[in-house]
């Protein structure tokens, strides 16, 4: 055996004994604990400091050292049993609240507290025979203290997180609010003062929001977003006046600046909008909703003004403006069919040229409003709207473009029900004008006549009677009829007139017409007397007696047969008897 083998062995010897030497010392120190701890928690217990000695009997029967009254120990622990529970609970508890905080863990706070109130119910009843157990060891472990730090170390972290949604301007989460009412009020000042204050900070919250997301123009995301405030708060029977106070001031300031702006489409659409979230959000009636339903009545009177002023084009705008708010289809018609009643013209085809003449009405030809009009370069146009509001333009590209045209009107004597007759006016170097007629059918404009004369004039059977034409006729009165699709040259009209028969011989060569009175019938030649002059009536006619009107030319004197004496009297030769 080497010297090294012996050192080792002997260091190791050495050191066994003095493991030795420390166990049994320490066995010893455990032995005199245990007996020490009985000893004071008899004391105790005698002293009915139950709380106290059950800790110390707890402690020496987990001291397996030495067999030392372990019956007794046991017993007592039994009898302490409720203590010993409620001990381990709260400790268990108060662990358990640590760690949830430990690990941010709100929801599993809550349930821990949960728990121990439920503990604290159990065994803090009103004259409970370990009630004040319950305190001692509840103070002692100072449990309600750490609760208290635990939730406001939660209540500052919610707060910090309504803080930083502001800041961001992001409100995705909003969980710290019902986090904030999930709080014990009793760590918080009680019921009334927890909740108070809680409502405080939602209220400085939910309008600092609602005026972030207004600036934002973010209406409809305020909008919904009030919708869900309003929906939580009415689940946690919370009346949130703010959130109804706010968002009514913000929709009435918004739409007073559209009102004031004049910005009618802006309105119109945030009008609507508004409505639709009211009624979403059962705020109707409101302020808000009437000062809508009394700004838009005022709007639609500004339009009617400007209709009536003839400022169609605005009226319209606005209508069209307003149509976001409510269906403003028929006032928008009403106003163009105004527009059209004033300025016919416009159904006509749009041209960079005016027209030079135009004629217009309403409701006559089956037509609403009806337009005739021509341009530089004489050709005519008929425009009109029928109840159905279809519009047709009907042209006629014959007239000379030689003609100048001064007037055209629709003519109130050919015109028919159906069917307008247009009299033009043109310019006529040896007579008076060049009369025009076109008459408007269904499908076409087609010429009725084109006479250059002196005057025209239409006759109660239809026939026009005109004075002087170019042409046949020239220089007389003649007569045109309506021959198939036009009027056509028929005769000169030859002039009779109207005399005392008694004054024939006055009228040589003229056409006259007076009333004689017949003594005896007769065929050929009878005499008749007017006015107690005899005349002689000579035609192809069976004469009857008495009073008849005759017309023809006085052309001689004849001497005739007068009771038994010749007298010399004048000859009409007759060309009608009536």
């Amino acid at each position: 055996m080497t010297i090294k083998k012996i050192i080792t062995l002997h260091n190791l010897l050495i050191l066994l004994c003095a493991i030795v030497i420390v166990l049994i010392g320490y066995k010893g120190y455990q032995v005199q604990q245990k007996i020490s701890w009985i000893a004071e928690a008899d004391r105790l217990y005698a002293e009915n400091k139950l709380v106290e000695a059950e800790a110390l009997y707890t402690k020496a029967q987990n001291n397996k050292f030495l067999d030392y009254k372990e019956q007794e120990v046991a017993a007592r622990l039994a009898e302490l049993a409720p203590i010993t529970t409620i001990n381990s609970k709260l400790s268990s508890l108060d662990q358990a609240a640590q760690r949830a905080t430990s690990r941010n863990d709100y929801d599993e706070l809550i349930q821990t507290y949960e728990q121990f109130q439920e503990v604290k119910s159990t065994y803090m009843e009103p004259k409970g025979k370990y009630s004040p157990y319950y305190t001692q060891i509840s103070q002692s472990l100072g449990i309600s203290d750490q609760f208290a730090a635990h939730f406001k170390q939660f209540k500052e972290q919610f707060l910090s997180q309504a803080n930083e949604n502001l800041k961001k301007s992001k409100y995705t989460d909003e969980t710290f609010k019902w986090n904030l009412l999930r709080l014990p009020s009793e760590f918080f000042g009680g019921d009334k003062e927890h909740k108070t204050q809680l409502l405080e900070n939602f209220q400085s919250y939910d309008e600092t929001k609602m005026n972030q997301l207004a600036s934002e123009n973010s209406y409809n995301n305020l909008y919904s977003n009030v919708l869900l405030m309003l929906k939580q708060y009415k689940e946690l029977e919370i009346n949130a006046k703010w959130v109804t106070h706010g968002i009514e001031d913000i929709g009435l300031e918004l739409l007073k600046k559209d009102v004031e702006n004049n910005n009618y489409g802006s309105f119109a659409a945030n009008a609507k909008q508004y409505e639709s979230f009211a009624a979403s959000a059962d705020l109707t009636p409101s302020e808000v909703t009437k000062y809508i339903a009394n700004s838009f009545k005022e709007m639609l009177k500004t339009a009617k003004k400007l209709t009536a002023n003839k400022e169609f084009q605005p009226a319209i705008d606005m209508y069209e403006q307003l149509s976001a708010y409510q269906d403003t289809s028929a006032e928008i018609k009403e106003v163009q069919m105004s527009w059209l009643i004033a300025e016919p013209v416009q159904l006509l085809p749009e041209r960079q040229d005016e027209y030079v003449f135009a004629s217009s009405g309403t409701d006559r030809f089956g037509s609403k409003v009806y337009v005739a009009a021509a341009d530089q370069t004489n050709q005519i146009y008929y425009g009109r709207m029928n109840s159905t509001d279809s519009v047709q333009v009907l042209t006629y590209s014959d007239l000379p473009k030689s003609d100048l045209i001064q007037s055209m009107v629709i003519d109130k004597d050919f015109s028919i029900t159906s069917a307008p007759v247009l009299l033009i006016l043109s310019a006529s170097d040896s007579r008076t004008a060049i009369y025009t007629a076109l008459e408007v059918q269904s499908d076409k404009i087609s010429l009725l006549y084109r006479i250059e004369a002196d005057e025209i004039s239409i006759n109660p059977d239809g026939t026009l009677t005109v004075i002087n034409p170019v042409g046949e006729g020239a220089g007389q009165t003649t007569i045109y009829e309506h021959n198939g699709d036009s009027y056509q040259f028929a005769k000169v009209q030859v002039n009779i007139t109207d005399i005392d028969g008694s004054l024939l011989a006055e009228f040589p060569g003229i056409k006259v017409r007076f009333t004689c009175t017949v003594f005896e019938p007769g065929a050929g030649e009878v005499i008749a007397l007017v006015a107690n002059n005899y005349i002689l009536l000579s035609g192809n006619f069976n004469f009857n007696d008495g009073d008849i009107t005759v017309t023809g030319t006085f052309t001689q004197f004849r001497d005739v047969d007068l009771f038994g004496e010749l007298t010399s009297i004048p000859v009409l030769e007759v060309e009608a008897v009536q």
